[in-house]
């Protein structure tokens, strides 16, 4: 198995996208988990980055939920 290496959104078009897949995920684990199960951590690693990365993106996980409301 080989690890493949996480590069950085350098483009408006990357970082839509990422700003995307965050919120996507979260939409999906706020479904099926609920709101208080659901971590920044979880977040992360459904969306297919870093944990620091979604701090870019959105402060808190409050953020995120009024984002998709």
């Amino acid at each position: 198995m080989t690890i493949k290496p996480r590069q950085r959104a350098t483009s408006d078009a990357q970082k839509q996208q990422r700003r995307a897949a965050v919120l996507t995920a979260a939409q999906d684990l706020f479904v099926k988990a609920g709101f208080f199960d659901v971590s920044m951590s979880m977040i992360a690693a459904r969306a297919g980055v870093a944990k620091g990365t979604v701090y870019i993106y959105f402060e808190t996980k409050e953020d995120i939920f009024l984002e998709l409301s």
